[in-house]
C-alpha cells in the first residue's frame, strides 16, 4: 500500500511539472528554459524527499547491533576451530599428565566459548581470551605435543616440557578465573531468586495454620 502510494506521489509530481512548463511559457511568459527547469525541478525535489524519507526509515529500522553480533559469531567460529586443535592435542600426546593437562585447558576454553555463542553480548568481558589467550593456547599445546613425541630426552628437554606445564597451569588458572568471573552475575541472579523463593515459602507456611484454624471454625 505504501509503494502504491508512493508511486501515486510520483506519478502526480510528474505530471505536475509536464503541466507546469507550458503554463510557464503561455500564461506566466517565463523564458523557455527556465519553464524547462520548473517541470523538471517539480517531480527531481519530489522524488529526493521519497528517497530521503526512505533512508531515515530503514536507518531507524536497522539493528545497529547486527554487525557486531555478526563479528562476534565470526570469532566464535574461529575459537571453535582453535578449540579443535586443542582437542586433537590431547590424543597426540604421550603423557597422561600432558593429557590431564590439555583436557582442562579444553575443557575450561569450551566452557568460555559456550557462553559466549549463547550470549554474545559477554564478548567484550572475554575479548582478550579469543584475540590473545586461546591462539596461545594452541601453540602451548602444539608445542608440548610436538616435545613429548620426540624419541630421545634430555637435560634440557625436560627442562622445557617441565616450562610448558607450568605455563599451562597458569593458563588454566587464568581460564578458571575467567570463568567464574563471567559467570558470577548468573550466581548472583540464581542466588536472588533462591532468595525469593525461600521467603515465598515462608509466607505460605505461615498462611497455612490460619488457614486451618479457620476451617476448625467453620466446622465449629
Amino acid at each position: 500500500m505504501k509503494i502504491i502510494r508512493t508511486l501515486l506521489l510520483l506519478l502526480f509530481s510528474g505530471f505536475v511539472g509536464l503541466v507546469s512548463m507550458p503554463v510557464s511559457v503561455f500564461l506566466l511568459d517565463l523564458p523557455l528554459l527556465t519553464s524547462f527547469f520548473i517541470g523538471i525541478g517539480i517531480p527531481s525535489v519530489t522524488l529526493f524527499f521519497v528517497v530521503i524519507r526512505f533512508l531515515w526509515k530503514r536507518a531507524r529500522t536497522v539493528d545497529p547491533y547486527r554487525e557486531e553480533t555478526a563479528y562476534v559469531k565470526h570469532q566464535v567460529k574461529e575459537a571453535r576451530k582453535k578449540l579443535a586443535l586443542i582437542g586433537g592435542c590431547r590424543f597426540k600426546v604421550r603423557s597422561v599428565t600432558g593429557w590431564m593437562k590439555i583436557s582442562q585447558l579444553y575443557k575450561l576454553a569450551k566452557g568460555i566459548i559456550k557462553i559466549v555463542e549463547d550470549e554474545p553480548a559477554r564478548y567484550r568481558e572475554v575479548q582478550a581470551f579469543f584475540t590473545q589467550h586461546l591462539p596461545a593456547t594452541v601453540t602451548l599445546a602444539d608445542r608440548y605435543t610436538f616435545l613429548t613425541k620426540q624419541p630421545v630426552i634430555n637435560t634440557e628437554l625436560k627442562e622445557s616440557l617441565r616450562q610448558t606445564e607450568l605455563l599451562m597451569d597458569e593458563m588454566a588458572s587464568n581460564y578458571n578465573r575467567l570463568l567464574l568471573s563471567t559467570l558470577s552475575s548468573d550466581v548472583m541472579s540464581l542466588e536472588i531468586e533462591q532468595k525469593m523463593l525461600k521467603q515465598l515459602f515462608q509466607d505460605e507456611k505461615q498462611m497455612m495454620p490460619n488457614s486451618s484454624e479457620n476451617v476448625k471454625h467453620k466446622g465449629i
